[in-house]
């Protein structure tokens, strides 16, 4: 019974990954120029292939994987804050704190090893998401001009992304140092956090394509020049 829920949340969180790709393609014509949600495509798709490959290749094989996928899912998201957060210095500790995190990654990388996943690495990376998730929203809630910040398509990127780093933080730090039969009993909650986390991507996509099918034709930009 816990095998089949646990493939049931497995398949869930391959099945959320499909929709939130089936999403970008429906439309793409909306998406081609907005830098964000390229990168969670980008983001969507190598994780769907390491999720449906993990089950079938070797130890060593995946001991590399994760390690490259730490990287370049820190890569991605901290990319996604670069590009959404306005403060320049703000932007300038992200470029030094990855360049920072990218130089420990191939000192731990090189010097060690893990049983199940690269724990220590996802805990760093996790505790810098979050931290440019908290000025992000801290930045938002200071602006005059957002009254209503739910009408934000990356608004719904980043709580995603905090909800599934959050929600998933203590799982993936304790993953090597409890015995295995506990991690696989509360292990189907990443995969719960995972789906959460596309969901709410999926809502972000909609509301970009929302927001581009309302907006005004160039065509029609200076119908009213005098109006002011």
């Amino acid at each position: 019974m816990t095998k089949t829920i646990e493939n049931l949340f497995f398949y869930s969180a391959i099945g959320s990954d499909l929709l939130v790709l089936l999403l970008f393609i429906l439309f793409l014509k909306n998406y081609k120029k907005n830098n964000s949600i390229i990168l969670i495509a980008i983001y969507i798709i190598i994780a769907l292939i390491l999720g449906v490959t993990g089950k079938f290749v070797t130890h060593d094989f995946m001991f590399y994987a994760y390690g490259a996928f730490t990287f370049i899912e820190y890569i991605l998201f901290s990319t996604i804050f670069y590009l959404n957060i306005k403060s320049k210095i703000a932007r300038k500790v992200i470029f030094f704190i990855s360049i920072i995190f990218t130089v420990f990654l191939l000192f731990y990388y090189s010097q060690m090893s893990f049983r199940s996943i690269d724990s220590i690495p996802i805990g760093v990376e996790t505790i810098f998401i979050l931290l440019y998730a908290f000025y992000y929203l801290f930045e938002q809630m200071n602006d005059l001009e957002n009254s209503f910040i739910y009408n934000k398509y990356h608004f719904w990127l980043i709580i995603g992304i905090m909800l599934y780093l959050a929600g998933s933080f203590f799982i993936y730090v304790f993953a090597n140092q409890v015995d295995e039969a506990i991690v696989n009993q509360f292990w189907l909650l990443t995969n719960v956090f995972y789906i959460i986390k596309n969901l709410f991507f999926a809502i972000a996509f909609l509301i970009l394509v929302k927001q581009s099918k309302v907006s005004f034709p160039k065509s029609h930009k200076n119908m009213y020049p005098y109006l002011n």
